[in-house]
């Protein structure tokens, strides 16, 4: 998802950057068979045998490594400037409560005023396209847990009624396995960059989890980095139909913007979870622009689990 950190936290000197993008990885090839079901067709398992899911990993290294080397490098002027102040948005965010939403069964009242987030930066190494990439990791020692920013939060700022009744940044929290955020920027050293989640495939459920809450309550809940980057493919969905959407809203105001209203949810034992939607922006429902989208979360060729399918069902 390319990105520009938010004008609130942006200093005069650094350049002004571009549009939110969504990218979908590939999903991992596998010649394993398949079965899967759905909640309008739940069908009785006496005996079923899973299959092993390629390319795995024994670490988060190990699938970052996989997916863009290991060879050094260093970032330019205009790249550490952006680095520094994605920094910056997380110290910042690092004052800030934590939010109730975990996998965990964590208890709705447990509260942690001020908590005490650890922050873990790679080396920048260049990939096989040339682009400089690297890897920031945030956790929390009191909890044990792997945490992601409102990463909409951390890029273009979150409107003032909302931020206040979240209290700022909220973490999204993940406590089966690590989650990070990969920051590469474009090869051509033009200034642009991507900010993206990688969450670990431990953390499925916990991801849809945060994922449905969030699409209820349009973020309100919390922050989801598996809804921002379904949102940002629902939106394009839309203008391609013909659904006027303006280019210059942000996440957010997407995510305010659009409907989301899950009528189906399947899963298959290659670890692919898949949710039929009915789309639609507010207020347009009436207009015939009405669609049914099909998105399916799985592992992706980055080794992390994410959104690699998302196709128009019918219109």
């Amino acid at each position: 998802m390319d990105q520009q950190p938010s004008n609130s936290r942006q200093a005069a000197s650094q350049p002004e950057l571009g549009s939110l993008t969504v990218v979908v990885s590939a999903a991992s090839a596998s010649t394993h068979p398949s079965f899967s079901f759905d909640t309008l067709t739940v069908p009785e398992a006496q005996s079923l045998e899973l299959p092993v899911q390629e390319g795995c990993f024994d670490s988060a290294d190990d699938a970052f490594a996989a997916a863009y080397g290991l060879r050094r490098t260093e970032l330019s002027r205009a790249e550490e400037e952006v680095f520094s102040a994605v920094l910056g948005g997380l110290s910042e965010a690092c004052l800030a409560s934590l939010s109730p939403l975990s996998g965990g069964g964590v208890p709705e009242e447990e509260s942690i005023v001020v908590p005490q987030i650890q922050l873990r930066c790679s080396p920048p190494f260049k990939n096989e396209a040339g682009a400089r990439v690297l890897w920031i990791e945030s956790s929390c020692p009191e909890t044990g847990e792997a945490l992601l920013p409102d990463i909409a939060w951390l890029t273009e700022g979150l409107p003032e009624g909302m931020a206040e009744s979240r209290g700022g940044c909220v973490w999204e929290r993940f406590s089966q396995g690590n989650a990070r955020l990969t920051l590469e920027f474009d090869p051509d050293r033009g200034g642009g960059f991507s900010l993206r989640p990688w969450i670990a495939r431990e953390c499925a459920e916990e991801a849809l989890r945060h994922m449905t809450l969030s699409i209820r309550t349009r973020g309100a809940a919390g922050p989801s980095a598996l809804h921002l980057v379904l949102v940002e493919g629902a939106s394009s969905v839309l203008r391609e139909a013909g659904v006027p959407l303006p280019r210059d809203l942000s996440m957010t105001s997407l995510a305010r913007e659009i409907d989301l209203r899950p009528l189906k949810f399947s899963c298959n034992t290659q670890g692919s979870t898949s949710y039929d939607f009915e789309l639609y922006r507010r207020g347009w429902r009436a207009r015939g622009s009405t669609l049914q989208l099909s998105a399916s979360f799985g592992l992706t060729s980055q080794g992390g689990y994410g959104l690699h399918t998302l196709v128009v069902t019918e219109s």
